[in-house]
């Protein structure tokens, strides 16, 4: 299992990765629950109702796995990276204390995935949104070794060329800048561009979420002159795919606005800031 104290979600949210036995009881809240009071008659776990997690003792646990051949632990090591990957949810601001909690889970299953040497795409789903996490919480020693298997992963389970290694690029780009490496920052970035355009098409949203990526990297450069046809093509392109409201093309017309106002082009900037703020207020 990932840890001693597991929280109840990767076994409700898991389920559906935890093999026909375990996975059927998860999926019953009714069936989790009688399970677990059984087991708890002969103090083979520990269960915590306020803190919603379970607690299974080291000895509990080297005794299961001294019953598993190589097959049946490998199998269930890939379903516990399986059942934390549902479990793990997309790291924004109102999600921070749910990744906290599943943050130990991912770190043993970071573990796992390397000593298995795991490929599958899930994996490096688990990794890049734990990575994602760390990073927006100024962790970034502890995301790059998660965004960089992750990435390894991707290109060997799904190709080079794959929209998800972009993601991933993208994912590293944007760390790598904030560690004050720019010349890597950068080149990760053109590549995930690159990718993105050929797998897409130039004119896909995902193209311009790129671009816009690689436009703040020269924009805090003050390369504005690279900076700013990538902010003109972005927003082309969410204006022609996307409304003409939508949020995305208010983040294209905030960041051109921002250039223009850092060049001194204050009369230009201020009709799209305008746009931007109208789009907002709108969808809000």
């Amino acid at each position: 299992m990932p840890s001693e104290l597991i929280p109840k979600e990767v076994f409700s949210e898991g389920a559906p990765e935890l093999g026909p036995v375990l996975g059927a009881v998860a999926r019953d809240a009714l069936a989790l629950n009688s399970a677990f009071s059984e087991i708890l008659k002969y103090s083979l776990l520990r269960r915590d109702p306020n803190a919603g997690t379970v607690e299974i003792h080291r000895l509990v646990q080297a005794v299961l796995k001294e019953g598993m051949d190589e097959v049946t632990e490998r199998l269930w090591a890939e379903r516990a990276v399986r059942a934390v990957n549902r479990a793990f949810p997309f790291p924004e601001f109102s999600t921070w204390a749910d990744c906290e909690r599943l943050l130990p889970e991912a770190h043993t299953c970071a573990e796992l995935v390397i000593q298995r040497d795991f490929e599958f795409p899930e994996a490096a789903d688990l990794l890049n949104r734990a990575g994602f996490y760390l990073n927006e919480r100024g962790r970034y020693t502890d995301a790059e070794p998660l965004y960089t298997r992750a990435l390894a992963i991707q290109e060997k389970a799904l190709g080079p060329d794959h929209p998800d290694v972009a993601e991933s690029l993208d994912n590293l780009a944007r760390l790598c800048y904030t560690q004050g490496q720019y010349e890597k920052a950068e080149l990760l970035s053109q590549r995930a561009l690159t990718i993105r355009e050929k797998a897409l098409g130039p004119e896909h949203p995902d193209v311009a979420e790129s671009l816009d990526n690689l436009a703040r990297f020269y924009d805090d450069q003050d390369q504005y002159a690279k900076a700013e046809p990538l902010y003109q093509r972005a927003l082309a392109i969410r204006e022609k795919a996307l409304s003409s409201e939508h949020p995305d093309v208010a983040t294209s017309l905030e960041n051109y606005a921002s250039l223009l106002r850092n060049m001194g082009w204050l009369e230009e900037a201020a009709p799209l800031e305008n746009r931007a703020k109208a789009i907002r207020a709108k969808s809000a």
